[in-house]
């Protein structure tokens, strides 16, 4: 199953409410969105992808801050036994 994952408003700045978006191709109940940051730990994030419409899935949340800077982070989109990976950077 194809899925997407868009962050909405993304700015590349922490500590902002963020909307995540998962647009599947398969309709379903909800997905587990899991994120970590890659370079340092910022802790494990984990939200619920709630419907919102046919094959759209969103959670809000707020990603932590570092004065490093710099952070790649790692989101895990889940339902089920499967998922997929995608990688973004903040600030």
């Amino acid at each position: 199953m194809r899925t997407f994952l868009d962050i909405i408003k993304f700015t590349y700045e922490n500590m902002k409410e963020l909307t995540f978006r998962v647009n599947s191709e398969k309709d379903v109940d909800e997905f587990d969105l899991n994120i970590f940051a890659t370079n340092m730990n910022m802790g494990y994030h984990q939200f619920k992808l709630k419907k919102v419409a046919p094959k759209t899935y969103e959670a809000k949340g707020t990603l932590p801050s570092c004065l490093v800077g710099g952070m790649i982070w790692r989101a895990e989109v889940i339902h089920g036994r499967k998922g997929g990976v995608f990688i973004f950077k903040t600030k």
